[in-house]
């Protein structure tokens, strides 16, 4: 059993249109991405969000936390637009904006806080598709405000902070293309992008990894295979209080990725399963 699901034409269409969010003028409560270079008071202010969720982070990992966020939630609207054929070239930072709220999720009887991210851009035409260079500069525009802006505020250097955008954006394609049951064409096109040479967002590190929990250490009786992103970067999860100095499960510091994400997917069986998660 694979998480690479096949589904109909119309159905993926669907989940591409839904992952574009609102097009047209920025709500009022909107920061743009460019007023993270242009506006230091605006990023401070973005960065101290990152306090409502994860108290205790120090300046560096708010800067991180913060830009890991805004890459993920904008990644998925690249992914969507890219995959479904849009005219990339309409994007701008002036006319992407983001509105952060505080939510919370509660997951097996525990609340956890985090802030939900709603982007909205200026209309994107469809048009033919870019070629992957093209579409890395495109993409490298667009956060090069966020980039620049939070690690003058943060103190964190730029390369670190690349490497979370590509991590991001990787991410967006893996989740809308294996929502769309098209993930090989998804992986593909952001291996494309995202591991040439010649933008800030070429990271030879990152990785796509298949990971198989087999069917006699499954509950559900089956073999399971699924698609994670191994991180180029490192989000500072560690240096949160909770962490406990561990590293995330996808974290580059980690030499055990493969088992803790079959671990995390023996979890979600078990619980699947109707028994007690790990």
């Amino acid at each position: 059993m694979t998480m690479h699901r096949a589904i109909s034409v119309p159905e993926a269409k669907a989940i591409y249109r839904a992952a574009f969010g609102p097009m047209g003028a920025l709500p009022d409560t909107a920061m743009r991405l460019s007023d993270l270079q242009q506006d230091s008071d605006s990023c401070a202010i973005a960065i101290a969000e990152e306090l409502r969720h994860e108290p205790g982070l120090d300046a560096k990992g708010c800067g991180a936390y913060l830009v890991n966020r805004l890459a993920h939630e904008i990644g998925k609207v690249l992914a969507a637009l890219d995959l479904s054929g849009h005219d990339l070239r309409a994007l701008d930072p002036a006319t992407t904006g983001f509105v952060t709220t505080l939510a919370k999720l509660v997951e097996n009887g525990e609340t956890y806080l985090y802030l939900e991210t709603d982007v909205t851009i200026a209309p994107v035409p469809a048009g033919p598709a870019a070629d992957a260079a093209q579409a890395g500069l495109i993409y490298q525009a667009l956060f090069d405000p966020v980039v620049t802006g939070v690690s003058m505020a943060c103190k964190l250097g730029p390369a670190a902070l690349w490497r979370l955008v590509t991590d991001g954006i990787a991410a967006g394609y893996l989740t809308l293309g294996t929502q769309a049951g098209e993930a090989p064409r998804a992986i593909a096109r952001a291996e494309a992008i995202l591991k040439r040479p010649g933008t800030r967002l070429f990271a030879k590190q990152l990785n796509f990894l298949d990971v198989t929990l087999p069917a006699a250490d499954n509950p559900l009786g089956t073999d399971l295979t699924e698609t994670f992103r191994e991180r180029a970067g490192c989000c500072r999860y560690y240096t949160t209080p909770r962490s406990d100095g561990e590293y995330c499960a996808t974290c580059i510091h980690r030499k055990d990725r493969a088992d803790r994400l079959r671990r995390a997917m023996l979890h979600r069986a078990r619980l699947a399963a109707g028994l007690p998660g790990l």
